[in-house]
């Protein structure tokens, strides 16, 4: 009990530092070509394995990291995960990016089943290290973009988007954290319960309206990878396994001086596949 007692002191003294940075942040992170490489990381949901598989190819002097989301829940390791993650961002604070997922949204878009509560109270004996986290989860970025190249998010857009800055507006939230691309005609409900199914027609709508070549995302699980929309919507998933089928999992190291013009090309020079 008293180690669990100090593990979950360092646990909250940790969530407060991050917060306090992370609330200065922009809700749009603009990337510019200063770091050689961007190292790209989908999905997680608690699988620490993974994380470290990734973090063994990090080099910080050369690569700033991008996470698209979705940290915690469907295992246990989750919250050693956060620490992880959050203790890097306290070290390298600069070179950190945490995106917020649909598992990191607000309490009326959050996925079900969520136990990333049960994981806490079994791991500290109450909640109160989970609320401070979500009040992290609440400042977090949205989106990112590397000017003239990438739009990096968790899920999806909608043709509602006119301005870059529209990302950011609450009434978005949604489309951008549980959304999907398809190879249909129209935006349509998603099965999933909410966002939206989008077509290939918004995804060249809104990126020539941002200036901008592919839309990076991950929200979808895949075995590594999967391109949609003509190579304009790269996914990927960097977790595997229960409960997921796929038997590989995936990042991108994407060298930020070179231009990519579709998705193949990225995947043939920036994709890792473990």
């Amino acid at each position: 009990m008293k180690n669990k007692k100090l593990q979950k002191e360092e646990f909250l003294e940790i969530l407060h530092d991050v917060f306090r940075i992370i609330k200065k942040e922009e809700k749009i992170k603009i990337i510019e070509e200063t770091s050689s490489n961007l190292v790209v990381i989908g999905d997680l949901h608690g699988d620490i394995a993974s994380l470290e598989k990734i973090l063994k190819n990090i080099n910080f002097e050369s690569d700033k990291l991008l996470f698209l989301g979705d940290y915690g829940d469907r295992r246990w390791n989750d919250i050693e995960v956060y620490f992880k993650i959050f203790k890097l961002k306290l070290e390298h604070p600069s070179q950190i990016i945490l995106l917020r997922g649909n598992h990191e949204g607000p309490s009326h878009l959050l996925p079900y089943p969520h136990d990333l509560p049960i994981h806490f109270l079994k791991e500290f004996g109450d909640n109160e290290a989970y609320l401070k986290l979500r009040k992290i989860w609440d400042v977090m970025p949205i989106a990112s973009i590397v000017p003239g190249k990438y739009l990096f998010l968790h899920g999806g857009i909608t043709s509602k988007l006119k301005e870059l800055s529209d990302i950011t507006k609450d009434e978005f939230l949604e489309a951008i954290l549980w959304s999907d691309p398809y190879p249909g005609n129209e935006e349509i409900e998603s099965p999933r319960g909410a966002g939206i199914l989008f077509p290939e027609k918004t995804t060249k709508d809104v990126l020539e309206r941002f200036k901008l070549k592919i839309l990076i995302r991950s929200h979808q699980c895949c075995d590594p990878f999967r391109i949609d929309h003509d190579g304009k919507v790269l996914t990927i998933f960097s977790t595997k396994g229960e409960p997921y089928p796929n038997t590989h999992a995936s990042f991108l190291r994407i060298p930020l001086k070179e231009t990519f013009k579709n998705s193949n090309e990225l995947v043939k020079k920036c994709l890792h596949v473990f």
